[in-house]
């Protein structure tokens, strides 16, 4: 039963009526650690938008923030709600589909109280095409 639900389900996803509808409805924002990550590639990087308020999708999946001049996109994983393995078959989904996916943990912003800007550009500068950095 579980997976005829399932798979009902990501037939609807698969509808842009319905994902129009849900998008609407869920009116999402970025939570904090989103922003903070947006802040950095705004100020840092050319091409980059959020989209973790389900206004763009690869297939069946929607990324937080994406550059579809690059095909790239980034997810920022929340270690309470997404495990490694997760990450391994998000990142072959999106391989599969001509997309480039680099997951950031939400552990990987922040060092105790403090944000770790420098850490995140250099990992986001490595796998973005060097042509994108904003040296501006």
């Amino acid at each position: 039963h579980k997976r005829k639900v399932g798979e009902a389900s990501k037939r609807l996803w698969e509808n842009p009526d319905f994902r129009k509808k849900m998008q609407q409805s869920l009116h999402r924002r970025p939570n904090y650690p989103e922003k903070r990550l947006l802040d950095i590639l705004t100020k840092h990087f050319i091409g980059w938008r959020y989209a973790g308020d389900f206004s763009f999708f690869v297939g069946r999946k929607n990324p937080d923030f994406v550059n579809e001049t690059e095909n790239k996109a980034i997810d920022l994983f929340g270690e309470d709600w997404h495990t490694k393995e997760e990450e391994k078959e998000r990142i072959d989904y999106f391989k599969e589909r001509g997309w480039e996916l680099l997951v950031i943990w939400c552990k990987e912003l922040r060092q105790g109280i403090y944000f770790k800007e420098e850490y995140i550009k250099s990992v986001i500068s490595s796998f973005i095409n060097p042509k994108t950095l904003n040296t501006i």
